[in-house]
């Protein structure tokens, strides 16, 4: 996937997809971040450039590593105009052209390892069996959640 993320941020950058105009500027009302995203304008309101980086690059949060405080801490207005009427992925590849161009951000790759748990077969075998006819399978426990009985 950290291959297709750099391709994909080089491919936006070399075919040109740039917004038409845009203006980017510190937040200074407060209020609820917000993203409005339509055919030919791009609008962000009191985002964090690490937000707008999620959403350009389609990543999570944990893997954006390093940068400066600024990037969590201070929030921008984006209004940007698009040439023509553009979809997301289109408009992704712009506010990656955008954020390079006006905050000068520059990324490299990396690899990490990270803890995780492995789902396995106990060693005499799986301990589920089949409801047998007329039992019911599942047990409602409050607020809808179901279990499946064993």
């Amino acid at each position: 996937m950290n291959n297709l993320f750099l391709l994909a941020a080089v491919a936006g950058l070399m075919a040109g997809l740039t917004f038409e105009v845009a203006s980017v500027k510190v937040n200074k009302t407060g209020g609820l971040p917000g993203l409005r995203p339509e055919p030919a304008r791009f609008t962000a309101t009191n985002m964090t450039v690490k937000s707008l980086l999620m959403i350009a690059y389609k990543v999570r949060e944990d893997q954006i590593n390093g940068g400066p405080s600024w990037l969590d801490n201070e929030r921008y207005d984006i209004a940007a105009k698009c040439e023509k009427a553009s979809s997301q992925d289109e408009q992704r590849q712009m506010l990656q052209s955008l954020l390079i161009e006006r905050f000068k951000l520059r990324f490299r790759q990396t690899t990490k390892d990270i803890g995780g748990f492995e789902l396995v077969l106990a060693k005499n075998g799986p301990k589920v069996r089949s409801a047998k006819e007329g039992e019911p399978s599942f047990r409602r426990f409050g607020l809808g959640r179901l279990a499946k009985l064993i």
